[in-house]
């Protein structure tokens, strides 16, 4: 298991102990700076296939690239920045961040059916199983 670098208290389970169990999230390594913004993620298991939400509101579709390679699969997103008219903020507690996330898949995923679907602010990644183990080089997921 890696070390983490913020621990939760020892009475509940986090999403980075799920996920480090699960799949192994490289983007909460001991090396992550703590201001960069990440989004949040939802990691389930069922019987045939593991899934991947993303809490992502105020991007587009084609603000993303999800790549597998080497069975690690990489979540992007580029931040579009618009040109708005100098606002008078006196607090401005949100923005749009570029961010990528990457997770190492185990070897029991069917890497060529990997699928991905951007609805209301949310990707959800689905990633089936398999009997047998074979690893793409580098594969292209389209987001629908």
């Amino acid at each position: 298991m890696n070390a983490v670098r913020f621990q939760q208290p020892n009475f509940r389970l986090s999403v980075n102990d799920i996920l480090n169990h699960i799949i192994k999230d490289y983007s909460y390594s001991e090396n992550r700076s703590t201001n960069q913004n990440y989004p949040a993620v939802n990691v389930i298991e069922e019987e045939k296939s593991f899934g991947l939400e993303f809490l992502v509101p105020g991007f587009e579709k084609e603000n993303f690239s999800i790549t597998n390679k080497d069975g690690v699969l990489y979540v992007k997103a580029e931040a579009q920045k618009k040109e708005s008219p100098k606002e008078n903020y006196i607090r401005k507690s949100f923005q749009i961040q570029a961010f990528e996330r990457a997770f190492h898949l185990p070897e029991n995923v069917n890497y060529k059916t990997i699928s991905a679907k951007y609805t209301n602010g949310i990707i959800k990644v689905e990633i089936p199983k398999k009997e047998d183990v074979a690893i793409n080089s580098e594969l292209n997921i389209p987001i629908q």
